[in-house]
């Protein structure tokens, strides 16, 4: 039991910072309204469902609205400096009283999938049943698609406590996870198998499943007048139209984020790196040149920016970048970005050995001029200072151990790894993310995660992925992929 305190002598404003979850999953909500009778101050939970609310002496009743979660009203005399806020869906508790109500047996009816007895599904679960959701490379089915078992690369069952975070009452029965070999040829080279994206438990996002393809961006212009006012919606929403394959319309819906904070860098590199991952790196370099002006004291804003004319084929400005970056005194920040000098080294170098074109090397040290090929490189940026991102990677036959970059502690990264020789076979990526910087718009670090085979050389290949971090903590799958 919580007893109401006391308004101290002379205490007329407080700051109470927290976070809202849901009671049922216990993943933060994004997008939730918290409001003050009295003061009516009021503001939005961000990515991380984190928030920070100035509180007046005279305010008595907090309240909490979201879609379709029951409204929550607090005495904010009780809530203290640091508190985690608990909202109740009431679509998910409805769907869990009716899959016991209509004795749902998880392990008693097989789903017989034409063609496909042969694949194994994993999960924790002996048997699939026959009304579990089903969704084939992100994208909701209607039913059961007719599938060849040489197109199927997994099938994974999800319980249904996960699945009704993810998909809401539709997936009372749990859900079936079905990847296809053309997730990976669809990503733009079949060397590559990305892990299915983290899908945050928001309601909009239901409501928006639920909308047929043509009605889908018109219920996205209703829900922005409900939920605009969270960077974190537009970033969601963004990200299902991808999956549905509506890439015009999530680059319109994530050209919004630019109007939250033009000056905040955070954000800027976040769009380039989403735009990045969309293979849109004409509208990337407008946000990285904007880096590079409110952050010229960074080495990261010359790297960034060099990286992305690099694809669309301004070769000769990428390597005087790149030049610029190696040649200017860095002295005043290298405890946070040491090791970066020899990154774009690489970098560089790998510039200068593919470039179909001929390129003025008179400015270049040719003592840094040397061949650096590898047959694995993977590198890992992120969007937040004060953030540490360590990397480790599994290969087909466990752990494994390659050349690793300093370590940055404070900065942007980059982190990589380099394998000079690489097995076939499945890898995964994985993390330990670490975050102590403080509140502000963005919310959540985000990773660009670069994978190249055979860096360095005239095959070589890349796919971009991007990943939001949700929780804190140690070896945290990201990306998975496939070398042949």
């Amino acid at each position: 039991m919580i007893l109401p305190m006391a308004d101290a002598p002379g205490d007329s404003v407080r700051k109470v910072r927290g976070r809202v979850i849901d009671q049922v999953s216990g993943l933060p909500l994004s997008g939730v309204l918290l409001k003050l009778d009295r003061s009516q101050s009021s503001c939005f939970t961000d990515m991380q469902g984190e928030f920070l609310l100035t509180v007046f002496k005279k305010d008595r009743k907090l309240t909490l609205e979201y879609l379709d979660y029951e409204l929550l009203e607090l005495d904010v005399r009780a809530v203290g400096p640091d508190v985690t806020l608990e909202m109740f869906s009431q679509q998910a508790a409805n769907a869990r009283d009716a899959a016991l109500l209509s004795g749902v047996d998880m392990d008693a009816t097989v789903v017989e999938i034409p063609g496909l007895q042969g694949v194994p599904v994993t999960g924790k679960v002996a048997q699939v049943p026959e009304n579990a959701l089903v969704v084939v490379d992100g994208v909701l089915q209607a039913g059961m698609p007719q599938l060849d078992p040489g197109e199927v690369l997994k099938q994974e069952y999800v319980l249904a406590n996960r699945a009704i975070s993810l998909y809401g009452g539709q997936a009372a029965a749990g859900m079936l996870v079905i990847t296809t070999t053309n997730a990976a040829s669809a990503a733009g080279t079949s060397d590559f198998l990305a892990l299915p994206a983290w899908d945050p438990a928001m309601p909009y996002l239901d409501a928006l499943r639920t909308s047929p393809g043509a009605e889908r961006y018109p219920r996205y212009l209703e829900l922005r007048e409900i939920y605009g006012a969270s960077p974190a919606f537009f970033l969601d929403v963004a990200n299902l139209f991808i999956k549905n394959n509506q890439i015009s319309e999530a680059l319109r819906i994530l050209s919004n984020l630019s109007e939250f904070d033009l000056g905040n860098h955070e954000v800027l590199r976040t769009l380039g790196f989403c735009l990045q991952g969309l293979d849109q790196p004409e509208t990337a370099i407008s946000f990285f040149r904007k880096v590079k002006q409110l952050r010229p004291q960074e080495p990261q804003s010359y790297r960034d920016l060099a990286l992305a004319l690099q694809d669309i084929g301004q070769y000769q400005e990428a390597l005087d970048l790149f030049d610029a970056l190696l040649r200017k005194d860095w002295s005043e920040v290298d405890d946070l970005f040491w090791g970066i000098h020899n990154i774009a080294l690489m970098e560089m170098n790998a510039l200068i050995a593919n470039s179909p074109v001929d390129l003025n090397l008179d400015n270049i040290d040719s003592r840094l001029i040397r061949s650096l090929p590898v047959k694995l490189r993977i590198v890992v940026d992120w969007n937040r200072i004060d953030t540490d991102i360590d990397l480790s990677i599994i290969g087909p036959h466990g752990p494994i151990e390659g050349q690793k970059s300093a370590d940055m502690v404070d900065g942007y990264g980059p982190e990589t790894f380099l394998l000079k020789k690489a097995q076939s076979g499945e890898y995964q990526i994985l993390v330990d993310y670490f975050d102590e910087s403080t509140f502000n718009i963005t919310g959540q670090t985000f990773l660009k995660i670069s994978v190249f085979t055979d860096y360095g050389t005239p095959q070589q290949k890349r796919q971009i992925f991007t990943h939001r971090m949700t929780e804190k903590g140690d070896k945290q799958g990201v990306v998975r992929f496939r070398i042949d």
